[in-house]
């Protein structure tokens, strides 16, 4: 089992203790990873009639949300009053929008036992969506420190204090310090590499500009297994909302069609999550890729990758 370890800063040297040997003053460990499973979803959290689920993660049990993705053959407007209705039915408060210039409809509410937003992209009549909901009472209490700050130490114990919006005192054994950085694990290594862009497949240049150059990310697994990818990124300048249907144009133009979910190639399904747009891709070939825009305030970012088909060898990398 491999260990974990927390720098220790502000003592005489920088030190290093064991995450997992950390102690509050009651005795209870002071930094855990999971506080075990979360509790089933609530029933009336039902997705409309006739949507499709593309795909669903639960790690509420890590202090974050019940996520699902789902689209349907809706307008955005009837699918944020399906759940207004439904959310307003059990007690949530929808709250003040915090993202006026958010590239999706959407809305937030709140009550003192979840927390619950969705946001929602509409194209050519299908919306595509992602709800989130959080559990108040299986909200992560005790996240693994980025660093703990020295208070004190005696032959038996290290005193510290975690920093953040929850600052606590917690004890280790001096057994448990190390005054060497920690070895690393690896299990994966990652190399790069720069690739003219025009040298990947015609559907993935979305009138980048000739000549630039993106990176490949080569990696191999602890097993000896290898990947690549592709991936390119630019400031946005004009209309992010713009842009990202811009890119599912020149998809459209070149064969691939619209799905609410991934399908067999050529076709393309999008994905939202908050602020995020993603046209996520495939080839009759069985490669593909994702577009994403993403930013906030007026800082807009638009990122392509290419995904090869299993077994692909990269191509030849130029400068």
């Amino acid at each position: 089992m491999s260990v974990m370890w927390t720098m220790v800063s502000g003592g005489p040297e920088t030190m290093w203790v064991k995450t997992d040997e950390c102690r509050l003053v009651n005795g209870e460990l002071a930094f855990v990873d999971k506080l075990g499973s979360a509790p089933p979803p609530p029933e009336w959290l039902v997705g409309p009639e006739g949507s499709e689920l593309q795909e669903t993660h639960d790690a509420r049990a890590g202090g974050e949300c019940l996520w699902e993705f789902r689209s349907l053959r809706a307008s955005a407007e009837d699918v944020l009053a399906y759940y207004r209705e439904l959310i307003e039915g059990v007690g949530l408060a929808i709250l003040p929008d915090r993202r006026p210039d958010s590239l999706c409809l959407g809305f937030r509410a709140k009550n003192t036992e979840f927390g619950f937003h969705i946001y929602v992209y509409e194209r050519k009549g299908l919306s595509f969506w992602n709800t989130g909901l959080d559990t108040e009472s299986y909200k992560k209490r005790k996240w693994e420190p980025g660093y703990l700050h020295f208070l004190e130490q005696d032959h038996e114990r290290i005193k510290m204090k975690s920093e953040g919006n929850r600052p606590k005192e917690c004890w280790a054994p001096v057994d448990a310090l190390r005054c060497t950085d920690p070895p690393i694990e690896r299990h994966c290594t990652f190399t790069t590499q720069p690739i003219l862009w025009s040298s990947l497949p015609r559907w993935i240049q979305f009138n980048i500009e000739e000549g630039r150059v993106g990176e490949v990310y080569l990696w191999e697994e602890e097993d000896g297994s290898k990947g690549w990818n592709a991936q390119i990124s630019a400031q946005i300048e004009g209309d992010p909302r713009c842009t990202f249907e811009s890119r599912l144009d020149d998809l459209e133009a070149q064969g691939f069609e619209m799905n609410g979910v991934v399908g067999p190639g050529p076709s393309y399904y999008i994905s939202v999550l908050g602020n995020w747009l993603t046209v996520h891709f495939k080839s009759e070939a069985g490669d593909g890729g994702l577009v994403r825009v993403h930013g906030t305030y007026h800082q807009w970012k638009c990122e392509a990758a290419y995904v090869p088909s299993p077994g692909t060898p990269p191509p030849g990398m130029h400068c």
